[in-house]
């Protein structure tokens, strides 16, 4: 990676650790041995996306880090079976702005960070982590709470969705849904196509 040979290597090794940090956070996996992985699974191997964020005064406000899976690796009806995951029409957006707007309304707009890591992965899948853990911590990687030593492939398996992976819109979206409808008393609009 050439971010973590430039001159901004600190900076990049610190978005490296905070994602670590947000995915131990959420406990997005549970480390397991090689030879514990049952013989027809496969381990999706994985990356680190490397991002400048820009401000409005158009220089780099943070340095951001993100795990993606490569869930092309992912095979139909074993690592997954649903994927779909309904986005919202524009006719909609319309509407609510336009009645916010004849009300004079606030519209208040959210970014959930860590969406799809809100959300539970059914299905057994087992995930390498890519070798840029190593480099950002510079010494033992702990993960779990166990020590893994440099240099060693490490293999998790995701108890929760990750970007990348085939099911996480869909997931998430169920995960939203569901808390949604239950604890905030929310619903859908039927005129939705996708609901």
């Amino acid at each position: 990676m050439d971010a973590l040979d430039g001159p901004n290597r600190t900076k990049w090794i610190e978005a490296i650790n905070s994602e670590l940090m947000s995915l131990e956070g959420h406990k997005t996996w549970s480390v397991v041995e090689q030879e514990k992985i049952p013989e027809d699974a496969q381990a999706i191997s994985s990356r680190m996306v490397l991002q400048e964020k820009i401000g409005e005064d158009g220089k780099v406000a943070r340095y951001k880090a993100r795990l993606i899976a490569h869930g092309f690796q992912q095979r139909e009806a074993i690592d997954y079976s649903e994927t779909y995951s309904p986005t919202i029409c524009f006719a909609a957006i319309r509407t609510v702005l336009s009645r916010a707007a004849m009300e004079n309304k606030e519209i208040v707009q959210l970014d959930i960070v860590t969406a799809f890591l809100e959300s539970k992965v059914e299905e057994e899948l087992y995930l390498r982590l890519p070798k840029e853990f190593d480099l950002a911590n510079n010494e033992n990687v702990i993960l779990n709470s166990k020590r893994i030593e440099l240099g060693v492939s490490v293999t998790v398996r995701l108890n929760r969705s990750l970007y990348g992976l085939k099911q996480a819109g869909h997931n998430s979206y169920n995960t939203l849904e569901s808390d949604f409808t239950k604890e905030m008393r929310m619903h859908a609009s039927k005129f939705e196509a996708g609901i």
